[in-house]
């Protein structure tokens, strides 16, 4: 047995032991930064300014249109713009005359693209085929596209088909990324292109390296045991380089073994819908049916005025509580208020409780078992260090094994959860990026711990590649 599980552990080391010594190497990487460029919410509200000349009237869109996610009025280029996330994707309107606006034509990009850039742009392109930073262009609608550079490194790429930016990037971001999150996630535009492709690809490599580890493990424990029984001690090797694969394989191949395991449940390949994302249904019942645009009767004007004292409107978005229309006036992705469109009404960081209680009875249908104000994070709610921009307080609705996390500012339900998505957020989470309570709350001890662990796991691989490359040698 022993013979054979060494053959299957060397023959799945010498292809996977250099790639499981990218990973480790690359997440330590993503960890201190490393991420893949994008453009957040934040970055959105924070570089399109402050909304101003808001018509003094009520919606100015067609009410016919079915809105299927978030209607909000934002600044383009100095003039508010309704965006409306229609069955058919993006659209926009003029707010003061509700002409649906057309495409942004190669002068409108570039002002856009100087806009957020805010500079003048030194190099200005268009673009009608994915590239590194736009991998899923494509799938995602946004061809063609202006690519444009400032003379500090910034980048952006701001699509036509979209009329929005779509990408930015500085060159410290493109720098980590290329040794950080491309490499960790095999993100190259030719398999990325081709979303299943790439998906697979990345589970069956994972795989492959967790057979590897798992094989090493139980290798490693049959022989030290084997070589104890015999000769009174466990080092069954003299020679260095495998003694220290397999000391190191004996200490550390644990955690190898969950990291690759992890790493490929993130893609979810058994289509479990883990992610704890909300459903179209839940959102649909949390608004009380279709979205009715003539309810928003207060005109825009008056609901960002109102708003204005206390925060900067950066955007105004239109919600529907069980058939009650209100207006959000958001400053940034955790401070935004709250006010009724249909009345006179001042605005409010909390909706008010009778609108909840409809929510979450619209929502749970056989009524909620528990309610619990949430004003710091809890093991399913949280914010990372990757995604640190979640809202609080919010409303914890526990009905059965289903649990709902509701913004009490703009009723949106921001989680579900029920035991799948539960156990999942353990398995993977908990396993991958080490998301555990006690980590999270020390920043630095998490850092700390991610980054001494992945040495480990690194030298681990390391070994094996160098006893690989041995391997290879004898062959050539």
């Amino acid at each position: 047995m022993i013979r054979w599980l060494a053959r299957v552990h060397r023959w799945l080391g010498v292809p996977m032991a250099l790639l499981v010594l990218v990973w480790f190497v690359s997440g330590i990487v993503m960890a201190l930064g490393g991420g893949f460029p994008e453009v957040t919410e934040r970055d959105r509200l924070e570089r399109g300014g402050p909304l101003a000349f808001l018509p003094d009237a009520a919606l100015a869109f067609p009410a016919d249109i079915e809105v299927a996610g978030a209607v909000r009025i934002v600044p383009r280029l100095g003039k508010p713009t309704w965006e409306i996330e229609s069955a058919r994707g993006l659209v926009q309107y003029d707010a003061a005359s509700g002409v649906r606006l057309p495409a942004p034509s190669y002068a409108d990009a570039r002002a856009l693209a100087r806009q957020w850039l805010g500079t003048e742009l030194e190099v200005a392109a268009m673009v009608h085929a994915p590239d590194t930073w736009t991998p899923r262009a494509e799938a995602q609608g946004w061809l063609p596209m202006l690519h444009a550079a400032a003379p500090d490194g910034s980048e952006v790429y701001v699509s036509l088909a979209k009329g929005r930016v779509v990408q930015h990037s500085t060159a410290r971001a493109r720098l980590l990324a290329w040794l950080g999150a491309i490499p960790h996630w095999v993100y190259f535009v030719p398999l990325r292109r081709h979303a299943a492709l790439w998906k697979w690809l990345v589970i069956a490599l994972s795989t492959l390296g967790a057979c590897a580890a798992l094989s090493g493990i139980t290798l490693g424990v049959l022989r030290a045991y084997r070589h104890w029984a015999r000769h009174g001690r466990f080092g069954p090797f003299r020679k260095s380089a495998f003694a220290w694969h397999h000391g190191a394989g004996l200490t550390m191949g644990a955690l190898v073994f969950t990291w690759l395991v992890s790493g490929a449940l993130s893609l979810d390949p058994f289509a479990l819908d883990a992610h704890g994302s909300p459903r179209a249904v839940d959102r649909e019942r949390a608004r009380g049916g279709r979205f009715e645009p003539r309810a928003f009767v207060r005109s825009v004007r008056d609901a960002a005025d109102a708003c204005s004292p206390h925060l900067v409107v950066r955007s105004l978005e239109l919600v529907q509580i069980a058939g009650e229309p209100f207006y959000v006036c958001r400053e940034s992705p955790v401070r935004a208020m709250a006010l009724s469109a249909s009345r006179e009404d001042p605005p409010l960081t909390r909706l008010p409780a009778p609108w909840l209680e409809r929510e979450i009875a619209a929502i749970t249908l056989d009524g909620a078992t528990r309610v619990t104000e949430l004003e710091v994070p809890d093991a399913y709610y949280y914010p990372t260090h990757f995604n640190p921009d979640l809202p609080f307080p919010v409303l914890k609705v526990e009905s059965g094994p289903v649990v709902h996390y509701i913004d009490e500012t703009t009723g949106r339900i921001l989680r579900r959860h029920d035991a799948t998505s539960r156990t999942y957020r353990w398995l993977y989470h908990g396993f991958h990026s080490l998301d555990l309570p006690s980590l999270l709350a020390r920043p630095r001890l998490w850092y700390a711990v991610i980054i001494v662990l992945s040495i480990l796991g690194a030298v681990v691989a390391a070994t094996a590649t160098w006893l690989a490359i041995l391997r290879v040698r004898r062959f050539m």
